[in-house]
């Protein structure tokens, strides 16, 4: 893809489990999984609405956000990766 960074051992790969979801989403990291990270949600125009740092429970609470789509994105001390979600009511 046009525009992307092609180096893919610098990427942080995981899942986001379930997506869609409506209070909770848990990190499933891909090898990366005894590691912190930090993290930021955004929703769709770039607006930080969320961080914090995953140590050991790899869960965040996402009750409170609005219903849409926002992406999570994870950085340790070298790597990062993003994905996109989907926020749903109750």
């Amino acid at each position: 893809v046009s525009g992307l960074n092609s180096n893919t051992k610098n990427m942080l790969k995981f899942e986001i489990v379930p997506n869609p979801v409506t209070t909770e989403l848990t990190v499933v990291p891909g090898n990366e999984v005894d590691k912190d990270f930090q993290w930021t949600i955004t929703d769709t125009a770039g607006k930080q609405v969320m961080a914090g740092t995953l140590r050991g429970k790899k869960t965040i609470s996402v009750g409170k956000l609005k219903a849409g789509n926002y992406i999570l994105q994870l950085n340790n001390k070298n790597k990062t990766g993003a994905a996109m979600f989907t926020k749903q009511s109750f």
